[in-house]
């Protein structure tokens, strides 16, 4: 399994707009509202809407609007075991605060699945904020 975690150009600022968008495979979106239900939510009180992109792209809307950050997902197949019984998990992350966005991708489920694993690592440790501690501290920073 190989994983790219490039430092990127300062990191992405996840605020209350910041939204989890998935494309590709079916799976991809029940990852990513995975991701947004267990680790996102609750590490930082934020309601992190999941969106299908591909229903964007069709509606003429950008996965890294301006005026949002996006944490976007992509998963091509679900992931069938080889000869052997194994099945890719390798993934891909990559931040860039310029464009707003984290990008999580792999080929498999599994990958993403990882990836998401991955990213929670980098999440601040902690129950769901309060709405008086999310006013005091209204920025979380993805590397």
């Amino acid at each position: 399994s190989s994983v790219s975690v490039p430092v990127g150009d300062g990191g992405v600022v996840l605020t209350e707009g910041t939204r989890v968008v998935w494309y590709g495979h079916p799976s991809a979106g029940e990852i990513a509202e995975f991701l947004a239900e267990e680790y996102l939510r609750p590490a930082t009180g934020y309601p992190f809407p999941v969106v299908a992109g591909d229903d964007e792209a069709a509606s003429g809307k950008n996965a890294s609007s301006a005026s949002s950050t996006s944490i976007v997902l992509s998963a091509t197949e679900e992931g069938e075991p080889d000869r052997e019984g194994f099945v890719r998990e390798d993934y891909s992350i990559k931040s860039s605060g310029r464009a707003g966005t984290v990008e999580l991708t792999a080929p498999t489920a599994s990958g993403l699945s990882r990836a998401a694993q991955a990213l929670r690592q980098l999440l601040p440790n902690g129950r769901r904020s309060s709405s008086s501690s999310s006013s005091s501290s209204p920025h979380h920073r993805v590397p």
